[in-house]
């Protein structure tokens, strides 16, 4: 694996991709949440040590 190709994908060109998918429309505070996380390689090796997500809501008035 070519050091420029490590340099761009530390940059985000090349790398692996990340997908989080909720399996619900509807959410309210303090509920237990069914998420699907899908991890899609990209050009070159890399390792994945954890997967940290936030979740933001935007309440509608």
């Amino acid at each position: 694996m070519s050091f420029l190709k490590k340099t761009l994908a530390s940059f985000g060109i090349g790398s692996a991709k990340v997908d989080s998918i909720l399996n619900q429309d509807v959410l309210y505070p303090g509920q237990s949440v069914d998420v699907s996380i899908h991890v899609y390689g990209g050009a070159t090796e890399q390792a994945i040590d954890n997967i940290d997500m936030k979740l933001c809501c935007r309440y509608i008035a």
